[in-house]
């Protein structure tokens, strides 16, 4: 009940990132920074994440409606998340 309802209430945060050199600004619901593609229990916030490659990699969401959420929980815990029209992918020093 508290997850439904923060979920619903929780408003896109402003964001500026400067990746190499090259700056990104937006809205995100969720960013992460990471060097790995999952955030545990088999969910996959960033599945083109590779740790060896040297590079951080950041997986951006943005608010999702609600009849996109199953699908996009699906490709979520399935790797398949950069599918979404809804994430973004960046790739950084």
């Amino acid at each position: 009940k508290l997850v439904l309802r923060e979920f619903t209430s929780y408003k896109e945060q402003a964001f500026i990132l400067k990746i190499d050199g090259i700056h990104k600004t937006g809205n995100a619901f969720l960013l992460s920074i990471t060097n790995t593609s999952e955030f545990g229990n088999h969910a996959y916030i960033a599945p083109l994440a590779d740790a060896q490659d040297g590079f951080m990699d950041i997986g951006l969401v943005r608010r999702i409606p609600w009849h996109s959420i199953p699908l996009n929980t699906f490709r979520l815990f399935r790797k398949k998340l950069h599918h979404s029209k809804y994430y973004q992918h960046f790739k950084g020093h």
